[in-house]
C-alpha cells in the first residue's frame, strides 16, 4: 500500500484521522465517537477529504490478538475459529477475525488469530457501505508496532501506555506472542500482568525478552522500571498511528497475512447507462435511416 491511503486509529472513545503526504502526517482530526455517531463521522470526513479508501489502526482494547500451536494437518479456518473462541471474551464469539501462519516445522504450525469486537465490525461496514469507503486493511496496535522492526531484532517487551490505550506485548521476530491489557492507574496490578506475561513465554517457549519497546512519549516511564532489571537493552518506537499512516503492509495470501478488509461494492449509474443506450440507438437508428435514403 502506498502512503496516499488515509488512515484512522480507533479506541474505544476517540477516533483519530490522518491524511499522509511526503512522510509527514497532516489532518490530525479527533473525534469522540459512539455506536450512534460512527457512521456519521465517515460522512463528514468523505465529505471533507473526499476519501474512498482507509487503513484503520484499531486499540487491543476492541479488538483480540493471540497466538497458539496447531497441528498442520488439520489445519483449516473451522478448526482454527473452534480453537480461538472457546477462550476469547463474548464480544468477540461472532467477530470477523482471520489468522496468519507465522512458522511451520514439520506438522506443527505456529499460528496467530487476530479478531475484531462484533459491534466495532458491523458500525465499520456500515459506515464504509453508506459513505462508499473501502477499508483495505484493519490491523490491531501491537501487529503493526511487532511488523514495524526491523527483521533479526531480539525478543521484546512491549510496554506501551497512553490515554487511548494500555497493554503488554512479548514480540518475537516481528510477531506478537503474547499480550496483556494493563492499567497505567494500578501499576502494581499491571506489574504483575507483565510478569506474569514474561513467565508464560519462559516456561512455554524458553525465551524471555532481551529489549524493552518503549514509545516516543511514554505517558508512565516508570512502569519499566521493574523490567530494566531483567531486560538491559531498551528502546523507543513511533507512534503506532504514525507507523501504520506510513507502512508499506501489502496484502497477499490469506495464511501469510493479519488484517481484515472490506470492500464496497461499486454502484451502476443506471440512469446514465440507460441514457448512453437510448443515444446509441437513436444514432444507430439515424445511421440506418440515411443509408437506406441513399
Amino acid at each position: 500500500m502506498g502512503t496516499n491511503i488515509s488512515t484512522i486509529y480507533l479506541t474505544p472513545q476517540k477516533l483519530y484521522f490522518v491524511v499522509p503526504q511526503k512522510n509527514k502526517l497532516l489532518h490530525v482530526k479527533p473525534f469522540v465517537w459512539d455506536e450512534g455517531t460512527l457512521v456519521d463521522i465517515f460522512g463528514l470526513l468523505k465529505k471533507e477529504f473526499s476519501i474512498k479508501k482507509v487503513k484503520i489502526l484499531i486499540s487491543e482494547e476492541i479488538s483480540y490478538t493471540t497466538s497458539f500451536i496447531s497441528n498442520t494437518e488439520n489445519l483449516d479456518r473451522d478448526m482454527i475459529a473452534k480453537h480461538f473462541r472457546e477462550s476469547v471474551p463474548d464480544t468477540i464469539l461472532e467477530a470477523a477475525w482471520d489468522y496468519k501462519v507465522i512458522t511451520t516445522i514439520g506438522t506443527v504450525s505456529l499460528l496467530q488469530v487476530f479478531a475484531v469486537e462484533t459491534t466495532i465490525w458491523q458500525l465499520l461496514q456500515a459506515a464504509a457501505k453508506k459513505h462508499a469507503i473501502s477499508i483495505s486493511m484493519v490491523l490491531p496496535t501491537s501487529y503493526t508496532v511487532a511488523h514495524h522492526l526491523p527483521e533479526g531484532h531480539p525478543p521484546s517487551l512491549l510496554l506501551y501506555v497512553s490515554r487511548e490505550e494500555s497493554f503488554a506485548a512479548f514480540l518475537v521476530q516481528n510477531h506478537v506472542f503474547g499480550i496483556v491489557s494493563i492499567d497505567a492507574n494500578q501499576q502494581q496490578k499491571s506489574i504483575e500482568k507483565i510478569t506474569q506475561l514474561l513467565e508464560l513465554m519462559k516456561q512455554r517457549y524458553k525465551i524471555t525478552p532481551q529489549l524493552l519497546l518503549l514509545p516516543k512519549k511514554q505517558k508512565d516511564v516508570e512502569m519499566a522500571l521493574p523490567f530494566l532489571e531483567i531486560i538491559k537493552k531498551r528502546s523507543t518506537i513511533p507512534h503506532p498511528l504514525h507507523i501504520l499512516a506510513q507502512s508499506t503492509i501489502e496484502s497477499g495470501n490469506d495464511a501469510d497475512i493479519l488484517t481484515l478488509s472490506y470492500e464496497v461494492e461499486k454502484k451502476h449509474n443506471w440512469i446514465l447507462l440507460i441514457i448512453s443506450i437510448f443515444l446509441l440507438a437513436l444514432a444507430i437508428s439515424g445511421t440506418m435511416l440515411y443509408l437506406n435514403s441513399k
